[in-house]
């Protein structure tokens, strides 16, 4: 939980939430929680802090004696939460001293999509890139490809990403996080960990339920949106892509336009744009929209396929807006922000070939004035 930044006090909210549940023996939640010496908060301590949390036996209220945090967590001095071996050591002490049969890892604070998560402002604004959430879990001495975290969540705003999820499901098995942003407050883990304390064998698939439904029920708003992805299907997704760029290498330029008016209109977040680089769309609704439009068979058969692909690896989705449950960045070639030491990359995946083609593609028949016309065009 990195709260060493403006949401210091929803960090120290999130905890309270978490010890207003009164979980069985075989649950533990263990924390490791940073906050912020700028903003203050009812825990009345600004280091980083360690521990198990204990259920309060006034429960949990926004107010009150419930304020007040009161698990024993022990200081470990200032840690740096973008600091992947800060990320490594906490799933060490964890899976060391609360061994368990099934294991979730969340991490809590700001979200910048393909930027990454968890800024810590004490320490120069530092945070975990992709390729740094990958290394930190992927040196633990717990999890790896050769045995997978369970469940890997993402409190924070647009983490809900392809891209992600490529690299994660080489470590882990289901993913939740959101397509756009979120309310400071994050998750309600007094609902999603009543709902496991009632269920404490449940499968990571039915974790990930409780945790998306129980934040639908919260919010019940259709600014909100997250979802559950069972990252060991991402590979059959990759596959259907490859097959469509595959078609797509004698697509003519009237394809590519339509193509093109697939991308226009995709949803994309408001909150979120990488600038000249580019930006994210919602993958599901990019190839359902080719296929339901395109008239060359091949290429309509592919983006069907795609799309299939998509819903089948899609678990559970809280979304009023219609969205797919799974975004992906469509970026210019010379863009290093989905790049770094261990990653799959732009050139290592279908959907990094089929933003290459996209790239080169002929899509000059467009005119000028129907770009200029284009609401998202700009």
């Amino acid at each position: 939980v990195d709260g060493d930044n403006n949401l210091a006090s929803a960090a120290v909210d999130d905890l309270n939430e978490m010890e207003g549940v009164l979980l069985p023996e075989n649950v533990n939640v263990v924390t490791l929680t940073d906050l912020s010496g700028d903003h203050t908060t009812s825990a009345g301590w600004t280091d980083t802090r360690l521990g198990e949390i204990s259920p309060d036996p006034n429960g949990y209220s926004r107010n009150g004696d419930a304020a007040t945090i009161v698990s024993d967590l022990t200081s470990v001095g200032e840690k740096n939460m973008g600091n992947p071996a800060t990320l490594t050591d906490f799933i060490n002490w964890s899976t060391t001293n609360h061994a368990a049969d099934k294991y979730a890892l969340v991490i809590w604070d700001h979200g910048g999509g393909l930027s990454g998560i968890a800024w810590d402002d004490t320490d120069s604004h530092d945070n975990l890139t992709i390729s740094e959430i990958k290394a930190g879990i992927d040196n633990s001495i717990t999890f790896s490809s050769s045995n997978s975290l369970d469940l890997i969540g993402f409190d924070a705003c647009l983490m809900q990403t392809y891209e992600l999820g490529l690299e994660m499901a080489a470590i882990a098995d289901v993913m939740v996080a959101s397509q756009e942003t979120e309310p400071g407050d994050g998750w309600d883990y007094q609902a999603f960990l009543g709902s496991l304390a009632n269920n404490p064998y449940a499968s990571a698939e039915t974790l990930g339920g409780y945790i998306v439904e129980s934040y639908d029920s919260w919010y019940d708003s259709s600014s909100e949106t997250l979802s559950s992805v069972d990252l060991t299907k991402y590979q059959a997704i990759d596959d259907a892509i490859a097959i469509f760029n595959l078609a797509a290498e004698n697509a003519s330029g009237s394809d590519w336009l339509l193509i093109d008016d697939a991308v226009e209109s995709a949803w994309s977040s408001a909150a979120k744009s990488y600038g000249w680089a580019g930006e994210e769309y919602d993958l599901g609704q990019l190839f359902e929209y080719m296929s339901a439009n395109l008239s060359n068979s091949p290429l309509k058969t592919a983006a069907s396929d795609v799309t299939s692909a998509i819903k089948a690896a899609v678990i559970d989705n809280s979304s009023r807006q219609d969205l797919s449950g799974i975004q992906a960045g469509l970026l210019s070639d010379n863009t290093s922000i989905w790049s770094g030491p261990g990653l799959i990359g732009k050139s290592g995946s279908a959907w990094g070939e089929f933003q290459r083609l996209y790239g080169i593609s002929d899509r000059s028949l467009r005119s000028a004035t129907t770009e200029n016309l284009s609401p998202d065009y700009s």
